[in-house]
């Protein structure tokens, strides 16, 4: 599957690091248009694979031991994304609005995908 959609053109939605709640639907809106454009349809119980820094600096921010821990549930995604999203509205943990457009992006990426085609776990591939 390849998504015309990733992190890099979802981060130029956010006026800064901390997207605003309307940036956050639009981006949404973004990500959602585009996994519907694939007409992707996924094997029950299929996972998705990522080397990227994003995704393991995501998996370490959701509370993961990485590299100990490689999988990284829809569960701990949808927490992690909750906290963001709180962050925007002004109600952040210690932290959680440190995080760069990017972060934010590849999370919303990573969170839609997972949540739209039954992904989970997403596995950390630990080399690059």
């Amino acid at each position: 599957m390849n998504l015309q959609v990733g992190w890099s053109n979802v981060a130029k939605i956010f006026a800064k690091n901390l997207p605003s709640p309307l940036e956050i639907e639009r981006a949404i809106d973004l990500i959602e248009e585009e996994i519907s454009r694939t007409k992707a349809v996924l094997e029950p119980g299929a996972q998705v694979h990522a080397k990227q820094a994003s995704i393991r600096q995501i998996a370490a921010t959701a509370g993961l031991d990485v590299p100990h821990q490689t999988q990284l549930s829809a569960n701990a995604v949808e927490n992690l994304f909750t906290r963001m999203t709180m962050a925007a509205y002004g109600n952040s943990a210690p932290g959680d609005a440190d995080h760069s457009a990017e972060f934010f992006a590849a999370l919303m990426n990573l969170r839609e995908l997972m949540h739209h085609l039954g992904i989970d776990p997403a596995v950390i591939d630990l080399q690059e």
